[in-house]
């Protein structure tokens, strides 16, 4: 498949960077817990990625299965009213574990942040999945292309340093596909891998054919 050099959007097969940075994170000093930060009225909440930027901050991304959760004074709601199915969030913390902002994206099933990270200006990406057969993400709606809600589509999303959404994209096809990495590099491209189990998966106007 040809690529062009100067496009924004970009799939790759396999990259192992942030399996990398990692752990180099696991082997940092302790310098805060925040439990007293985040709290859920049921059930689980769980971050799935995290890194931290230049100035300390830290980011977060994951899901939660139940009707809300907090993070300090920031409640975010479930789409699924029951709370019987998870949403997606990313927050961002100081360096001192205060909560700066917090977001949450889902549908009615099963949607989740999988891999977050930042670029030199601070804005913020991060990409998953989502089971529902819509999903919202700010002011995007994308919809499921798989089969049932059994499997899953991919999304990427941008947001500025203040929590902002800017952009966010989906793709996938009609079985299980998932978004599980991401990066970007000096001049803006952003780069996300994940894995594939439609014969055939569109992600803007690239259509990905399953060997």
């Amino acid at each position: 498949m040809k690529k062009k050099s100067n496009q924004k959007f970009k799939f790759l097969l396999a990259f192992f960077l942030l399996f990398n940075s990692a752990n180099v994170l696991f082997a940092q000093e302790w310098l805060w817990l925040g439990p007293g930060q985040i709290s859920c009225n049921a059930k689980y909440s769980n971050g799935v990625a995290f890194v931290n930027d230049s100035e300390g901050n830290f980011l977060v991304t994951g899901h939660f299965e139940t009707k809300s959760i907090s993070f300090g004074q920031i409640i975010l709601e479930n789409k699924d009213t029951s709370g019987q199915t998870n949403d997606g969030f990313i927050a961002k913390f100081d360096k001192t574990g205060n909560v700066i902002w917090a977001n949450s994206f889902g549908g009615n099933s099963y949607d989740q942040g999988n891999a977050i990270c930042e670029d030199k200006n601070h804005n913020v990406f991060i990409t998953g999945d989502f089971r529902s057969s819509k999903i919202t993400i700010g002011n995007y709606t994308f919809s499921n292309s798989t089969i049932d809600e059994i499997d899953s589509d991919v999304f990427i999303a941008k947001y500025d340093s203040n929590g902002k959404l800017i952009w966010a994209k989906s793709g996938g096809g009609r079985k299980n596909d998932r978004g599980t990495e991401i990066t970007v590099d000096s001049i803006g491209n952003t780069y996300f891998s994940g894995s594939l189990l439609s014969y055939s998966a569109k992600f803007d106007k690239v259509v990905y054919s399953n060997p």
